[in-house]
């Protein structure tokens, strides 16, 4: 039964579309191996596609000018910035003469596209949503960009001699935004967010906001914070939500790891004051701007929407935790124990936990191998990074 079955699978790949020889306009709401997209004729100017996560990849034709990406909502990553140029691979269809160009990544989308739409449902919880706006402007020679309710022109090399990455984006029905101004070095590599909520508010920023946790071993964080964590603004992450607003965090923790239904218990804590916080003494929240990979030693894990095979760098982190290395930490009523962290930069895949038979560090001690087993999914992954 299994092998009739995968015999099926194989003839559904292997089966052929016939398109119109002057196919204009096109919409697809399945998954489209490459093959099939290989025979769209030269004519398509106009394209939609219904995209899920599930889905390795979406396919582009040359031939476009206007692209819709209609993205299936996934409550396991709300919100997360919208990928309109992320998980597409062009194919040319036309003959295109700018094929170096989406070899090497300078452009995400065909040289001839300049209408796209990223229509998107992923508003979490509190009406927020995200887009990479970078990649649109400096990868693509998009003019007219949609999302959602919102259009916008787009204008970019404002001033050709001054080269500093700056662009204008115009609202078309309020006429509301003006210039982007890109301030710093590498303008052009630098992250920028369109930022929106159904309350008709839009920003441009050069981040998206994270509550930073700095976690202490001690009674009233004294001392140097053991951890650092960063929980990215309003998404689920292992059953909790955090937000901040008005210099106050708010925690919702869920029955379910996908943060769905009613919160059994919310928590709200002032910034800046040490308080209560999970699995610590004690600790201070902050809403900051974006995460810092810190520069001292530390064990970090990460986790970001998208595969093991992607560059985390340039996903959407959800959350991150770095925790000292070779810091003494001792047991809490038990003066005879006491731990310090080691890993290996070379080495992502494991770390060391040493125990030590005293309050110090000093002692007697036994070293333990902690393997580390990265989660590779669909939609979330998750890496290990040794920074020492």
């Amino acid at each position: 039964m299994e092998e009739e079955l995968k015999e099926k699978e194989e003839e559904e790949e292997e089966r052929l579309i016939i398109f119109p020889v002057n196919l204009q306009r096109l919409q697809f709401s399945i998954p489209i191996p490459r093959h099939i997209t290989q025979q769209i004729p030269p004519t398509l100017t106009s394209l939609v596609h219904i995209f899920s996560f599930n889905q390795p990849i979406v396919y582009i034709p040359t031939s476009l000018t206007s692209f819709t990406l209609k993205m299936d909502n996934n409550p396991l990553i709300s919100p997360y910035p919208t990928r309109c140029t992320t998980k597409l691979e062009i194919i040319n269809n036309n003959q295109d003469k700018h094929q170096q160009l989406y070899d090497n990544k300078q452009l995400l989308l065909p040289y001839s596209l300049t209408t796209l739409e990223c229509n998107s449902y992923d508003y979490d919880k509190h009406g927020k949503g995200s887009i990479r706006l970078d990649q649109i402007i400096y990868h693509t020679n998009v003019r007219h960009l949609k999302v959602g309710r919102w259009e916008f022109e787009i204008r970019k090399d404002l001033d050709s001699n001054a080269n500093n990455g700056s662009f204008m984006l115009i609202e078309r029905s309020s006429l509301e935004g003006g210039v982007v101004t890109v301030v710093g070095r590498n303008q052009s590599k630098q992250k920028i967010y369109l930022n929106f909520d159904r309350f008709d508010e839009i920003v441009v920023s050069s981040s998206t906001s994270y509550i930073a946790t700095n976690n202490y071993i001690s009674q009233n964080c004294q001392g140097d914070s053991f951890t650092t964590t960063y929980n990215l603004d309003g998404a689920c992450f292992d059953g909790t939500i955090l937000t901040c607003e008005n210099n106050q965090v708010s925690i919702y923790t869920y029955g379910d790891l996908a943060c769905t239904g009613t919160p059994y218990q919310v928590q709200i804590n002032s910034t800046g004051e040490c308080g209560i916080v999970s699995n610590f003494p004690s600790g201070i929240y902050q809403c900051v701007d974006d995460f810092e990979i810190p520069t001292e030693p530390a064990l970090i894990t990460l986790t970001y929407n998208g595969t093991c095979q992607d560059n985390w760098k340039e996903e959407p982190v959800i959350f991150m935790v770095a925790t000292k290395i070779d810091y003494c930490f001792p047991v809490n009523g038990n003066p005879n124990v006491s731990y310090k962290l080691t890993c290996d930069a070379a080495t992502q895949s494991n770390f060391t936990m040493v125990e030590y038979f005293d309050a110090t560090c000093l002692g007697n001690s036994n070293p333990i191998n902690i393997p580390y087993a990265p989660i590779c999914g669909d939609i979330m992954s998750s890496i290990l990074i040794c920074n020492n």
